[in-house]
């Protein structure tokens, strides 16, 4: 997932095109080793240090059986990585991210507030792919460098591909439908069954409560043979 923004690296992470980059001030390494395992994006700064374990499909590599296991002894994978990135003692600030699709990171992110496993000094924090996109469509791109702009759009395109766009409401149309105050029935075509609520008006002047509410609507469904008294209205069969 990282970096595979219109084949600039293999979607498959064999073409590490980008594996090393430096620039002024900080440092940027793609799956540095490390024998506490390889995370996949590493920054470092003058006096910061970032660790990002990015997901997909796939959720944690490893796992601890004893929920109450000790950070040391912890395998799991995030726990390892806190671990790993507290060896850097030089640094003052470290920081752990963990990035994936919206349900997996309120699962992980439930399960580590229940337990201490996560290095002294390392902090962390979850970020999902979701809010990724919806902050980058937020960005205005009118006044920005070009290569800015293609590399933002291609990042965009990725996202709404892979499918983390979410529901943002109905079309705007939507609001322009008119609201009517009069009772309507829905009618199905497959039989005689029928609905219709509410067949008495409701007044804005007056307030209303769930039971005067109930009392005032009626449901109607009428087929062969049956009729039964409900507390929301009448089911009446012909």
């Amino acid at each position: 997932m990282i970096a595979e923004i219109f084949g600039k690296i293999s979607r498959t992470g064999s073409n590490h095109l980008l594996d090393r980059t430096l620039g002024y001030s900080y440092e940027m390494e793609f799956w540095p080793k490390h024998e506490l395992g390889e995370i996949d994006l590493r920054f470092t700064l003058e006096n910061s240090l970032i660790g990002i374990e990015v997901k997909y499909f796939s959720g944690l590599s490893s796992e601890d059986e004893d929920p109450y296991i000790s950070t040391e002894d912890s395998k799991n994978q995030l726990s390892r990585y806190s671990c790993m990135l507290s060896t850097f003692a030089e640094i003052e600030h470290k920081y752990l991210v963990f990035l994936a699709p919206q349900t997996m990171v309120t699962l992980v992110k439930t399960d580590l507030s229940h337990r201490s496993i996560i290095a002294k000094g390392v902090c962390i924090g979850f970020l999902s792919w979701e809010e990724v996109l919806e902050q980058l469509l937020q960005v205005h791109l009118e006044d920005a460098p070009l290569y800015q702009k293609l590399i933002l759009q291609d990042i965009q395109a990725l996202l709404k591909r892979k499918g983390f766009a979410r529901f943002t409401g109905f079309d705007k149309g939507i609001a322009e439908l008119d609201v009517t105050k009069e009772a309507y029935e829905y009618r199905t075509q497959e039989d005689d069954r029928s609905i219709c609520w509410p067949t008495v008006a409701i007044s804005e002047e007056d307030s209303y409560g769930i039971r005067s509410i109930i009392q005032q609507s009626r449901w109607s469904f009428r087929f062969s043979g049956y009729r039964a008294a409900s507390g929301f209205g009448v089911w009446s069969g012909n």
